[in-house]
């Protein structure tokens, strides 16, 4: 009886360990696409290992082991439910953030088609772990996500406002709890080449336990790997245009049937431009609305010829830019 429980023992003590040690393989690979620091004419704010030869190649990873399914980073049997990375500005205080630009590979069943992500911004906690969170953005189906087969492609994940930091360092994150209501189905993000990454690893996630780990720790994946997320961020200090106080930009009416008035008032004369973007930041319209002087201006945009959903509406001066989400009924 006593050789019978210590074998039964040794198998749970086994099993414990495969669960603990996380151990995961990659299955697909691509070269990523140039993430661009000056994308979107905004500043695309992501770990400096991403502009390092190492990373032109990114991974898909899957757990492996008895039972294993998913992806490492996303959705998988041990239930994560954020993958965040750790993000440091360091042009200027204070700076505002106007969406988390992610990189998914496309999910692996339709059933989840339905299902949202979303995107958080959070402080940064005394271990170095996220923190409380400071904002949420406007929900992602799985479907309108910007995926292709083998492709690197962007997804961004807009707020209803920007959101304004007066400190350097915070967390940005993808929020996957939505998917664990469907039975099947993943969705998971590109990953670095094994050993691109800082010290520390600047990749974290949220266990079902609510705790958080680095991806790098031994009861985690212990992978030398970053996931694929940042952040479109504009120093205020430096813009010499301020659209950032609340009133000076308005879009009406949101939700909208197609026509949309524009309203907003600038301090010093801008050529302006208008873009309309799907959520993975492809240009469906462009409106050149010449040289504006400064004070307040007026103008209709026609966006009936669209499908309903949600779009984004960039807009370009002279040297500044922000992006505003409008949705399309």
């Amino acid at each position: 009886m006593r050789a019978f429980l210590l074998i039964i023992l040794a198998s749970v003590a086994w099993s414990l360990q495969l669960v603990a040690q996380r151990p995961s393989a990659p299955t697909h690979q691509s070269q990523r696409v140039l993430l661009g620091h000056r994308s979107m004419e905004l500043d695309t704010l992501t770990s400096p290992t991403l502009f390092e030869p190492c990373s032109e190649t990114v991974f898909i990873l899957e757990p492996t082991g008895d039972e294993a399914d998913g992806f490492v980073a996303g959705t998988n049997n041990f239930l994560d439910k954020e993958k965040a990375i750790f993000l440091r500005y360091s042009e200027g205080l204070p700076f505002s953030i106007s969406g988390v630009v992610a990189y998914f590979f496309p999910p692996d069943d339709s059933a989840i088609n339905q299902r949202e992500l979303v995107a958080f911004i959070s402080e940064v906690a005394a271990d170095g772990s996220p923190g409380d969170l400071l904002a949420e953005s406007i929900p992602i189906a799985i479907q309108d996500l910007n995926t292709a087969e083998g492709e690197v492609l962007p997804t961004i994940f807009a707020f209803s406002e920007p959101i304004d930091l007066d400190t350097e360092e915070f967390f940005v994150s993808i929020d996957f709890t939505d998917v664990y209501e469907s039975p099947t189905g993943n969705i998971g993000l590109w990953m670095t080449e094994a050993g691109c990454a800082e010290t520390p690893n600047p990749s974290w996630e949220l266990w079902d336990d609510f705790s958080w780990h680095n991806i790098e720790d031994e009861d985690s994946w212990q992978e030398e790997r970053e996931w694929l997320i940042g952040a479109l961020v504009e120093s205020l200090a430096t813009s010499t245009v301020d659209l950032q106080t609340p009133g000076d930009l308005r879009i009406g009416p949101n939700p909208s049937a197609g026509q949309i008035i524009i309203e907003y008032q600038q301090e010093q004369p801008s050529h302006l431009r208008v873009e309309v973007l799907t959520s993975g930041s492809t240009t469906l319209k462009t409106y050149d609305l010449g040289r504006q002087a400064a004070g307040s201006a007026r103008h209709q945009l026609d966006l009936s010829d669209l499908s309903s959903g949600l779009y984004f509406l960039r807009f370009v001066g002279d040297d500044w830019a922000r992006v505003e989400p409008i949705v399309l009924e």
